[in-house]
């Protein structure tokens, strides 16, 4: 009852929220960024209607994205060229397609096709405001800032109620958000954090990204998340071998140092990273095996529009 109350009050405030938001990016773009780099670090996640995984940033993007098209109409501005154009109307046509396909063939819920192709179509709108929004050098630095500020927040708050709840086994995100979900955030700006480290030249700027690394990287073992922690050996190696080879060596260390430093659970939760494709694998990871294998025959026996996005379950 309790809940169903608590959700019932963060729909109006989300939407208040948003029409806050709307005014201020109409003002000034800018704010708009900055509300929604805040909302992706600490906005929790509710279920309406059915529909889980709602945040708040689902509210304000949409705000954002009104505000700053009126602007451009109002002004008129163009937007700023982008070689990513046609992928991702191109994308966003045959995605579209395949769901209506899936949906009249009933492959798929149009309740999940359509949140699917929603969030979608909000992470390009979320490019589009960057791109046409990000004047200068150092508005991109103060974004960037920003970004290790809320995350160093955002695993600061995750990491005092984890202690606060003795019977929690798992780390979890704000209200409603599972480890798996907080790992896979924490991993990018965990990345971002090392990336900036590797190339900054002042040793007080090192120090400062070492402490600002610190609260997420514990948040992240604590997780117990086994796909959190492969992302981020995989990410780490990928980047060393693509860009910068110092972190391969960073990449072995953390392999080699974690069975000594890390605690015995945590260590015993990624040790069954390495079952995979075995008997012993751990049954969320059979799961995803399982999804890919599924995918691939599907890809196998509708090739061109598949069948609907939505309609391979991840895990």
């Amino acid at each position: 009852t309790n809940l169903a109350a608590c959700l019932a009050l963060l729909i109006p405030i989300a939407i208040t929220i948003a029409l806050f938001v709307y005014l201020l990016t109409f003002i000034d773009p800018r704010i708009g960024i900055v509300g929604l780099i805040i909302s992706v670090g600490l906005s929790p996640e509710i279920t309406i209607s059915g529909i889980q995984n709602i945040r708040l940033e689902d509210f304000i993007v949409p705000a954002i994205f009104a505000a700053w098209i009126t602007r451009l109409i109002e002004r008129k501005e163009e937007f700023e060229p982008t070689s990513l154009k046609v992928p991702i109307l191109l994308y966003l046509f045959i995605a579209l397609v395949s769901s209506l396909v899936g949906i009249a063939n009933e492959t798929v819920k149009p309740q999940t096709t359509i949140f699917i192709l929603g969030k979608t179509v909000e992470y390009f709108i979320i490019f589009l405001i960057l791109l046409n929004n990000v004047k200068s050098e150092v508005e991109a630095k103060a974004y960037v800032v920003l970004l290790i500020l809320v995350s160093f927040a955002t695993s600061i708050f995750s990491l005092l109620i984890y202690r606060q709840s003795p019977d929690a086994i798992r780390l979890m995100g704000p209200m409603g958000e599972g480890a798996n979900i907080i790992g896979g955030y924490l991993i990018m700006q965990i990345a971002l954090i090392v990336g900036l480290f590797l190339y900054a030249q002042n040793g007080f700027y090192r120090l400062a990204l070492l402490i600002a690394a610190l609260p997420p990287f514990i948040a992240l073992l604590h997780t117990y998340s086994r796909t959190s922690y492969a992302a981020f050996i995989l990410a780490l190696a990928i980047v060393g071998i693509l860009r910068e080879k110092r972190l391969l060596i960073l990449t072995l260390a953390i392999l080699l140092l974690f069975p000594i430093i890390a605690p015995s659970a945590i260590f015993e939760r990624a040790r069954t990273i390495t079952d995979i494709g075995t008997q012993d694998s751990p049954e969320s990871w059979r799961a995803r095996a399982y999804s890919w294998e599924y995918s691939l025959d599907t890809i196998a026996s509708s090739p061109f529009i598949g069948k609907g996005v939505g309609y391979t379950a991840l895990g």
